[in-house]
């Protein structure tokens, strides 16, 4: 496919002198195409060895996300007696009132109200004072909470910090079923290995994620074993294609969206505006091209050959795959809209790099973990043996 702008190399004296009316005419026009092949220096499945240094892993995120994915598949029962308690799902009418006044005048709030609302009872997670005010109630209940009206909920400035009256009749209780790892991993007709393996990429591709939009794609900023790998995986895929020329204007791209995702975050750290304009223009630009350069090509090197490998191994993502993570980045950024199509193609890249990697790593690389103090022992990964090979070659551990 074609990438970036077109460039007019006929002369335009030369287009109005050669123009006749009703007849063909030459225009030659110059535009970089993306590479469709890709030239291996070192072919991609010729095995290789790398070094990588073995940190614990940040079990507490992974839990996290193991526990976020238990709650999306947990089932609401019906309780008897319906006695409201933390964690139960709850289906309310929540009506506002002003409660200045002898006369409780409705306010119509359906910012902060409505019918037929489903709220699990957990602390922070719905409007200030309702969860703790269901708690111990049972169906059929009416209780008044009395609400400072959050100002990221009124649509008026007036309205913010005014005190308003909720008033929250409870229809029904259900308890909520969150299930084990081991029925998730049912559920999505997997194992509870594949399914922890599918948790820690997807944590793996939220830190490298991290990691390049700070400009930096080769340090774990936590010590993460898997991002390491795949780091060191990466620098071989990249060596082993640098003859493909990569077209200029892709390159071009690529560093200014790094350079607005370094402004964008010096700005966000509290550097003043009136510095960072000295930096937006075009010597500051090229500066920081050159520096980030290297950078930047061997990102694009690795897209080609991830490209390449994931067509040759016939790696693909499927929609279940698509649906979770972007599920995940609707919850991270649920106060703002997102460009589902772009969040899509993201998410496509990302994960097919974690497979392509996952499949180096299985198939063609030798890991060698340098151990941190903190782990006793040593350990090498390498590729599992081809059928026929001497069962002496499996490797002591993963």
């Amino acid at each position: 496919p074609a990438v970036g702008q077109a460039k007019f190399l006929t002369k335009p004296a030369s287009l109005v002198d050669d123009f006749r009316p009703g007849e063909v005419f030459a225009l030659e026009v110059q535009i970089d195409v993306w590479p469709e092949d890709v030239t291996w220096s070192t072919p991609y499945d010729e095995p290789f060895e790398i070094t990588v240094e073995r940190t614990a892993k940040d079990q507490s995120v992974r839990e996290s996300a193991m526990r976020a994915l238990r709650e999306r598949y947990a089932k609401a029962e019906a309780v008897d007696p319906q006695e409201a308690s933390l964690g139960d799902s709850c289906l309310v009418d929540v009506e506002a009132y002003d409660p200045t006044g002898e006369e409780k005048k409705k306010l119509e709030l359906p910012q902060v109200g409505g019918a037929d609302l489903e709220i699990v009872l957990e602390r922070g997670k719905f409007l200030p004072g309702v969860v703790e005010s269901l708690v111990g109630q049972k169906q059929g209940a009416v209780v008044e909470v009395p609400l400072d009206m959050p100002a990221q909920l009124a649509r008026e400035p007036s309205l913010a910090g005014k005190q308003v009256l909720l008033r929250v009749v409870l229809k029904s209780v259900r308890r909520r079923v969150v299930p084990s790892a081991e029925d998730v991993a049912r559920e999505l007709d997997t194992t509870l290995p594949a399914l922890e393996r599918r948790i820690d990429d997807t944590v793996t591709a939220a830190k490298e994620q991290q990691q390049r939009q700070q400009g930096d794609a080769t340090q774990s900023a936590d010590g993460s074993t898997m991002v390491q790998t795949n780091s060191e995986i990466e620098k071989v895929l990249a060596l082993r294609v640098d003859k493909t020329p990569l077209p200029p204007d892709v390159v071009n791209e690529a560093a200014k969206q790094k350079f607005a995702v370094m402004l964008a975050d010096m700005r966000q750290r509290g550097t003043p505006d009136v510095e960072l304009k000295k930096m937006v223009s075009p010597e500051g630009f090229d500066k920081y091209r050159d520096l980030v350069m290297p950078v930047v090509e061997r990102e694009l090197r690795v897209k080609l050959a991830v490209k390449h490998i994931a067509k040759d191994q016939a790696i693909a993502i499927t929609q279940p795959e698509i649906d979770e993570q972007l599920e995940l980045v609707k919850q991270q950024y649920k106060d703002s809209t997102i460009d589902e199509q772009a969040a899509v193609e993201r998410i496509i890249d990302e994960l097919t790099r974690l497979k392509v990697c996952d499949y180096l790593r299985d198939n063609v690389a030798t890991v060698h973990f340098v151990q941190t103090e903190d782990e006793a022992t040593t350990e090498d990964y390498k590729a599992p043996p081809a059928v026929g090979d001497k069962q002496d070659d499996i490797p002591i551990a993963k």
